[in-house]
This record gives structure tokens, sequence and C-alpha cells, in this order.
């Protein structure tokens, strides 16, 4: 046996393989409105990271092993684009070293159908959800072909800064849709496919209703 191994004494426990969480919600801090990049509508914030939740912490960790769970997708919790999930595991804190959990620290764009609160808040219906959705969507790709015209034409203004909310949206990863119905369900891919992007969907236990439609 080569030197540098650990030995656990396991001696009168049971090993098991780990749990997965698939979708963890945690609270993200809202961008600065006054920061450049940040969208002129507060539900749409692709630029923040559910790796910037104070939530996640020891005694939450600590919790989540006591049930097996040995990994996480964290997701933010709120927004119609609520920002990048992240796969991380459960471990304790080691010294010096805080990014040792994180397996995967972008592994979607996060998406619901969420309207706003307030008779004056926008969107307040699930049309304008889907509206807003959509030109998130087609925003980002324009931010990204533009891009290409920058590169190509060197007199051409900068590019927007890395964090603003729509470039965020250009990155190439699947779009994680939270559906509080089956209906949303289909509406979810729907939009996903006319942009082409990949999609993932958090269900919510109707998609009994529409079996025919959803396959």
């Amino acid at each position: 046996v080569p030197g540098g191994f650990g030995i656990w004494d396991a001696s009168g426990h049971v090993i098991h393989a780990g749990l997965i969480e698939p979708w963890l919600e945690v609270s993200v801090p809202a961008p600065d409105p006054a920061a450049a990049g940040t969208h002129w509508n507060p539900m749409v914030k692709a630029q923040v990271s559910a790796l910037e939740t104070t939530g996640f912490d020891a005694a939450l960790r600590g919790r989540m092993r006591s049930m097996g769970v040995t990994v996480a997708q964290l997701v933010p919790d709120a927004g119609i684009l609520r920002g990048t999930a992240a796969v991380v595991t459960m471990a304790e804190d080691r010294p010096g070293d805080p990014a040792a959990r994180v397996v995967v620290p972008a592994s979607g764009h996060v998406a619901s159908l969420q309207t706003a609160r307030g008779r004056s808040a926008y969107p307040g219906s699930k049309m304008g959800a889907i509206a807003l959705l959509r030109q998130s969507l087609a925003d980002a790709d324009w931010r990204r072909a533009a891009s290409v015209a920058h590169a190509i034409d060197p007199a051409a203004s900068p590019r927007p800064a890395a964090d603003d909310a729509i470039d965020a949206l250009a990155r190439d990863l699947p779009l994680m849709m939270a559906v509080g119905d089956e209906l949303d369900l289909l509406r979810a891919t729907r939009t996903a496919a006319e942009f082409g992007r990949p999609v993932v969907i958090r269900g919510s236990s109707d998609e009994w209703r529409r079996l025919a439609a959803i396959a």
C-alpha cells in the first residue's frame, strides 16, 4: 500500500451512497439598481450566482449531511431570470480554501414565470412574465451577435461589462425552468425551443394532467 493514505475506522457503521439534492433554493442578494449592467426590471438578474448566497452555511450543510445528502445544486430562489445555479458538496470548511466545496460553479441559467407583486409592478401577469423572458433571451442573442461584430470592427465601442444581466445570458448553459403547473411546463419548453436553448424542468407533480402533450 503506498504511503499517504488515511484510515477511517467504520466499525459499527453502514456505508451507503450519498444522496443528491438537485434543487436547493437559496436567497441571493439583488444587484445594485444603480450599478452598470443592472437590468431595468428587478426580476431579471441573470448576472448573479447562487454561490453569492449567505444562507449556505455550516449549520445548513451539517443538517443536510445528517440526512445523507452529500451534493446539492444551489439555485437562486426568486425572479424570472434568477441567475446561475451551482453544484456544491456538503463538506465542512477547509481553512484557507472556501471554494473547495464547489463542483460546478455555473450549471445553468435558472428561470421561472414568476409575476411581480404590487399593483404597479411589472410583470403582473403570466403573459407579461413570458414576454419579459422572451425579450431578455432575444436581447442575449442580439448581444452575442453584436459581440462578433465588435470583434471584427476594432473601431466599434467596447462591449458591456461581464456582469451585465443580458451579457450573462449569452453563456452556453441550459435554461433551468421552475414551473408551477403542467401548462407552465409546456410554455417553458416552447420558449426554450424558440431560442434553441436546452432546457431542464423542475416540475410541479401535476404533469400527469397533460402527459400526452408533455411527451
